[in-house]
């Protein structure tokens, strides 16, 4: 039942539908050839099927071509068009030196989607070590050497609302029934509640909460290799 809401999250959710659209409009925009480092299911979830496209993670999944460490990515210098790394920064233990070998193996004037989480939950996969705001994303990725063209966010307090009430709701049932029983059961559908409550005026308000920045549930930035 846990995995069940956990992938109904990527559909249900406002900033998961909005964040995953943006994702899609940037990869269809990419020509030549994509390294997805971290790439998890990533293409797949999204429903995307891309030519000339590698995925590299440190464990085997269904877009994976490459199993290894993303810290050394066994790839010749200037051989990718694009490049994904999309909420992966958060989890490893060196983000500068993966970013450093994104830079390596990006062609010149080379397309990086990279993107991290703002306001979330903490979620270790196998751990997670940092957040950025929006403005200390965009300089760390422009020390690295690279160029941003754009960054986007979903955006709104009811927005972040939802989506951590939603998140709370699942982890909950992921802790099972003897966790839950008597009172956890009550939590449970407390906290569904409260997530209906914030998506109806989330998607009442959805104009005003284009305006409101400060709230992001996820950073995405696309950039290009100087």
């Amino acid at each position: 039942m846990y995995d069940y809401f956990k992938s109904l999250s990527k559909e249900i959710t406002e900033s998961q539908k909005i964040n995953r659209k943006i994702l899609r409009h940037i990869i269809n925009s990419f020509k030549g050839k994509t390294l997805d480092v971290g790439c998890g299911e990533l293409m797949t979830s999204l429903g995307l099927k891309k030519k000339d496209y590698v995925g590299i993670d440190f464990i085997p999944s269904k877009d994976t071509d490459f199993v290894g460490d993303i810290h050394k990515l066994p790839f010749e210098n200037e051989s990718f068009d694009n490049c994904i790394c999309n909420t992966v920064l958060e989890h490893v233990e060196d983000p500068e030196q993966v970013m450093k070998e994104i830079y390596r193996i990006l062609k010149r004037n080379g397309k990086l989607l990279v993107s991290i989480p703002f306001l979330q939950e903490y979620h270790p996969d196998p751990e997670d070590y940092r957040r950025f705001t929006p403005v200390g994303f965009k300089e760390f990725i422009e020390k690295k050497g690279f160029k941003v063209l754009k960054i986007y966010g979903d955006s709104g307090i009811l927005n972040v609302l939802e989506y951590l009430s939603f998140g709370g709701f699942v982890r909950r049932i992921k802790l099972g029934s003897k966790k839950n029983f008597p009172l956890g059961y009550f939590y449970i559908v407390f906290l569904g509640f409260l997530f209906f409550l914030f998506k109806f005026f989330n998607l009442l308000f959805r104009n005003l909460q284009k305006d409101d920045s400060s709230f992001i549930t996820m950073i995405i930035v696309l950039a290009e290799k100087k």
